[in-house]
């Protein structure tokens, strides 16, 4: 099991406080895996603590030569990253101001191309993606750079995909590869005019030959894994290959040994065959996934 990650999140500005009450009362409610404390003061920030911080604050606040000053200065035991989100403040007038925070890396600070009226709902999904970032990579943010679709994670790790690796989206128009959308927690980017879901390991694995060989690696090893317990069922009540109503012994043959994953139409017919419930009969496979394979045939 991965460790659990702690983070601090500080709200800097009145306004951005403001309209992230509701937001944050919301999520309290949730159970989020990681630990998200959200401060509101510097002076809450422990330095002594194991915690990543969070600086979120708006343009206009990098004006301010005091909060400039807290932001570059303050020190924390983890790494601290730096949302700086869009006001009406021209975006000529902070350039300066972000190098003055001390920033040399990209993966240190993030700036969000989005209207200042999607600002609520981009720091929900920041919040959200980054609580479940404990449990698995998610996508806070996604850009089109050229011929590269960017995805960001909420600890802002980047990943360049390029646009001939994703299949159903390569040939189409511009317009319709810029319309994507973000669920809300950041499990998936979602184009809805090509019907296509993709999470950050589905992007990591298109542009990583090794990340693609260890997915592959996984998923063969649940599948011998799942057909060996498929096999013992199979043994324990007295069925042969061939008594599987509805698929052929070689079928059932190439399943049991993990070289076909099953489908949900030949869970259906095994279930029958052994006079249960699909669900009973999950609950029979589950069961018998970490015990030893059935040397019978």
């Amino acid at each position: 099991m991965k460790p659990q990650r702690e983070f601090d999140v500080i709200l800097r500005g009145g306004r951005l406080s403001q309209s992230l009450r509701a937001i944050c009362t919301a999520a309290q409610r949730r159970k989020w895996r990681a630990r998200i404390r959200l401060l509101e003061d510097w002076a809450r920030v422990d330095d002594r603590e194991e915690r990543d911080l969070f600086v979120v604050m708006q343009h206009g606040d990098l004006l301010n030569e005091s909060e400039l000053q807290q932001a570059r200065r303050k020190r924390t035991a983890g790494e601290k990253r730096f949302l700086v989100l869009p006001d009406e403040t021209p975006i000529e007038s902070i350039w300066e101001r972000i190098f003055k925070l001390g920033v040399r890396s990209a993966h240190r600070i993030h700036t969000p191309r989005l209207e200042t009226g999607d600002i609520r709902t981009y720091l929900k999904r920041f919040l959200s993606s980054l609580a479940e970032s404990s449990e698995q990579q998610t996508i806070m943010d996604a850009w089109w750079e050229g011929e590269q679709f960017v995805v960001i994670s909420p600890t802002f790790e980047r990943l360049h995909v390029p646009v001939d690796v994703i299949a159903k989206i390569r040939h189409a128009p511009i317009e319709e590869r810029h319309n994507f959308e973000i669920d809300e927690c950041g499990t998936f980017v979602y184009w809805p005019g090509h019907d296509v879901h993709m999470g950050w390991e589905q992007f990591h694995q298109a542009v990583d030959p090794q990340a693609r060989v260890r997915a592959q690696q996984k998923s063969e090893a649940f599948d011998k894994r799942y057909g060996q317990a498929i096999r013992r069922l199979r043994v324990e009540k007295g069925l042969t290959q061939a008594q599987i109503a509805g698929l052929d012994a070689r079928t059932v043959r190439r399943i049991e040994h993990g070289l076909t994953r099953v489908s949900a139409n030949a869970l259906r017919k095994l279930a029958a065959a052994h006079g249960m419930e699909v669900n009973h009969y999950l609950t029979q496979l589950a069961a018998r996934s970490q015990m030893r394979p059935a040397t019978s045939s």
